[in-house]
Parts: structure tokens; C-alpha cells; sequence
């Protein structure tokens, strides 16, 4: 059954419900469609939708994921999470940025090997990443220890996928994600820009600024955010409509101790005339 099925327009979802109604209906994702229309069957965008059932007593839900980010798709991403860049790669391609662990189960080990059991644990605890894929895969592996050969089953050890460093991977049903965490000296200035920016939007607001306004900042700081901001000057007065950004202490319209990521920085506002 296709999607289009499931869709129901928003005055219709208003609609008191039938006790006896078992069909599923698909409440689309806030960050998704921004129309509410019905699918086309061979659209491939990745979309989330959450199929629930609207009878009382069903309790059926379940979220599911279309098949291929757009543009705009991509674009949204980038900006809610402050993603450098996204791409879309192939199947079981995730399964790179894990290294499996191997632990020993004693209770199906014991009655199993005895006396043995200390060596063959040893052995289980010691298993390379290609080792523990072979017995993944066949249910069974065979090892020679001190001239005896000892064979295992999947059942002989909890196998966990342990993601790598700097590595953050989620996964649902068929479909996963891999977010690389490693902060580079760019990526962490371009945080503290980002949050020193957040910081004077809101001290436009408070100060009661127009949305047009042009200003003047005026900053007090470390020499670990004066760099960033140094190596972000362009993109922090592009979003705060700055036409200057100045070091020094200086008596704003507004005048603000802040803390920037841990950082004690003292910022001041100047609203700028048309004229100037």
C-alpha cells in the first residue's frame, strides 16, 4: 500500500474519530513538507513520517523514512544541525566506521570446554575484527590453541559494534547516519563565532533594535575567541548586520558581559545612522 494511502489532509485529521476507524493515517515530521498534499507514488525524497493508527485501542506506530534526500533536503540539514557537509553513500557502508568486541559467555562456555574454558576465553576476548566477522557469518570458528583445535559458536560470545573515534552513527531499520565529531581549530572558531552571534541577536532584541538596524560592535575578550572572530570577521558581521566589529572597550546603546562558551567577554552595541 503506498503512502498517499495513509494521507489525510489537516481538516480531515480534525474530524472526531469513528470508534470502529483501523486505518493508518501519517502525521508528517514539523521540519518536513511545508504542504500539506498528498504524495506522488514515485517521489523519492527521505522524508520522515509517523504512521499511527487513530483507533483508541490500536496502538500501532511506527516512524518511517522515504529513499533519497533532495537539495532542499540536504539544505535544512546543514543549517538545523550546523553540518559542514552531507552526502549520501551506499549500503552497509556504515558498517566501516565500526570495530566489533568480543566477550566470552561463560555459562554456554563452561559445560563446553571445562577446564579449556580460561584458554578459549582468552581467545574470544583477543579476536581481531576480521575474526569476529567470520563468525558472524558462518554461526561457527574453528582457532588451534597449544596444539588443540577449539571451535565456537555465535552463542559462545555477546559480539557488540563499537563505533570508532570520533565517529557518532545512528541507525533505524535499513537506513542509518554518521556524523564525524572531530573538531578541527576551523570548526571549533566557527562554533564560537556561532555562538557569540546568537548571543548579540539577543541583545539586539532585548535593546529593541529593528530588524535592519546597522551597529557597531565593540568586544573585550581572550585571544581564543579574538581569533575566532578574526577568522570569522565576514560571516559575524554579515549576520548581525555589523558594519564594524572593533576590539576595545567602548559605551554602547547596550553593554553586556557574556559567556562564550566558557569564554568572559564583554560586548557593546552601537546603532549606526543612515548617514554614517
Amino acid at each position: 500500500m503506498g503512502l498517499d494511502k495513509w494521507l489525510k489532509s489537516e481538516e480531515e485529521a480534525k474530524k472526531p474519530k469513528k470508534k470502529e476507524e483501523s486505518h493508518i493515517q501519517v502525521k508528517e515530521s514539523k521540519s518536513e513538507l511545508k504542504t500539506n498534499k498528498v504524495l506522488d507514488k514515485q517521489s523519492i525524497d527521505l522524508k520522515k513520517y509517523t504512521l499511527v493508527c487513530p483507533n483508541a485501542k490500536c496502538k500501532y506506530q511506527k516512524t518511517i523514512m522515504k529513499k533519497q534526500l533532495t537539495d532542499d533536503d540536504k539544505t535544512i540539514i546543514l543549517e538545523e544541525l550546523n553540518i559542514k557537509a552531507i552526502k549520501s553513500i551506499g549500503p552497509n557502508v556504515l558498517d566501516k566506521v565500526y570495530v566489533f568486541s568480543a566477550t566470552p559467555v561463560f555459562d554456554k562456555l563452561g559445560p563446553k570446554f571445562g577446564k579449556q574454558v580460561n584458554k578459549v576465553a582468552d581467545w574470544i576476548k583477543s579476536m581481531s575484527h576480521n575474526e569476529i566477522e567470520k563468525l558472524l557469518k558462518f554461526g561457527s570458528l574453528k582457532k588451534e590453541l597449544d596444539g588443540e583445535i577449539f571451535e565456537i559458536s555465535k552463542q559462545d560470545a555477546e559480539i557488540r559494534k563499537v563505533e570508532t573515534q570520533g565517529v557518532c552513527v545512528a541507525i533505524e531499520g535499513d537506513y542509518g547516519v554518521s556524523i564525524n565529531t572531530t573538531l578541527s581549530k576551523e570548526l571549533e572558531n566557527e562554533g564560537l563565532v556561532r555562538e557569540l552571534i546568537h548571543k548579540i541577536q539577543l541583545m539586539r532584541k532585548q535593546a529593541d533594535f529593528n530588524l535592519v538596524d546597522r551597529i557597531k560592535i565593540f568586544y573585550q575578550t581572550d585571544e581564543k575567541l579574538k581569533d575566532a572572530i578574526l577568522h570569522n570577521l565576514e560571516y559575524l558581521k554579515n549576520e548581525t548586520l555589523a558594519i564594524e566589529v572593533t576590539e576595545g572597550a567602548a559605551q554602547g546603546e547596550v553593554n553586556k558581559a557574556l559567556d562564550i562558551n566558557g569564554i568572559k567577554t564583554k560586548i557593546s552595541l552601537q546603532r549606526v545612522n543612515p548617514t554614517e
